[in-house]
């Protein structure tokens, strides 16, 4: 039993036998004895408690040096820029002579409550010489959550395409969106709103209302492979001739941490062209990613 248990029980007892022991000569110098006796039991055991609470206190501090060190608690701080570089190149020679250059550059900043992307999309391409493709394309937009799947947005564009006879098209307003799914591995959202559109094509300016209607999507299987798709509609709604679309499903496949494939299928329509030019262009792009 630990001292603190049987000191006061020993000095009990001693207490007791005395009270119980019959008178006899020298009683009252053998009680004053006792009592010095039991005064000295209790100090000893007083003396016994500092010692352990001591001894503990030492035990904990030898326990507190023996343990790992523990990590301090990370600061919740917003995420950097997640970016991405994309170029792809084809060469054809012999009965076909053509090549063509494709080069994609986004950038994205995610925080609590907000997001700012841009992208900017390029394309070169020759057919026995004669240039058949060229254009620039550049997009900036701002997201700001109102709920956790509602949001509304700022976006404006700006794009280039001489082949097309397009000296300029700009496009700018506001919108609301909505995710209808929202998982960290998978997004389906759509947005819509009014806006404005400048442009100038074959050196014919006009400037005008649009209305815009988008979705895309996003799926991440695994950690290396995802699959996307946007759609995207811009509608003059005073005049049904202005109207344009895009539309592009792709695939992603990573190589290594950094280094991605990606194949893209894209179809762009504009209403609006000159009588010797197609309204539809399609085309399958093979790029190498590098993420950043």
């Amino acid at each position: 039993m630990p001292p603190k248990s049987w000191f006061p029980i020993a000095a009990a007892c001693l207490v007791l036998l005395g009270s119980l022991a019959p008178p006899a000569a020298g009683s009252d110098a053998e009680l004053k004895a006792l009592r010095e006796r039991m005064a000295a039991l209790e100090a000893e055991h007083r003396a016994l408690q500092k010692r352990e609470a001591a001894l503990q206190k030492e035990v904990d501090r030898l326990k507190a040096e023996a343990a790992p060190p523990t990590a301090p608690a990370e600061k919740k701080t917003a995420r950097r820029w997640e970016s991405s570089l994309a170029f792809g190149a084809t060469y054809n020679s012999g009965n076909t002579d053509s090549s063509k250059i494709t080069m994609a550059f986004a950038a994205t900043r995610k925080q609590e409550n907000d997001q700012l992307a841009f992208q900017l999309d390029g394309q070169y391409g020759e057919n026995k010489g004669q240039r058949n493709a060229e254009r620039i394309l550049g997009t900036a937009q701002y997201d700001r959550d109102i709920t956790r799947d509602a949001y509304w947005l700022a976006r404006v564009t700006g794009e280039y395409d001489p082949v097309k006879d397009l000296d300029y098209r700009f496009t700018f307003g506001p919108g609301i969106g909505y995710r209808m799914i929202n998982r960290d591995n998978l997004l389906l959202a759509w947005e819509t709103g009014p806006g404005f559109q400048a442009e100038s094509i074959a050196d014919r300016e006009q400037f005008f209302p649009q209305w815009r209607g988008a979705q895309r999507f996003e799926w991440r299987i695994n950690r290396q492979f995802k699959v996307f798709e946007n759609a995207e509609v811009l509608i003059n709604p005073f005049d049904s001739n202005e109207r344009n679309a895009l539309f592009s499903v792709g695939i992603e496949s990573s190589l290594t941490e950094r280094l991605a494939l990606r194949v893209v299928a894209q179809d762009r329509y504009q209403f609006n062209v000159p009588a010797d030019r197609k309204r539809h262009d399609f085309s399958l792009t093979s790029s190498v990613v590098w993420n950043f």
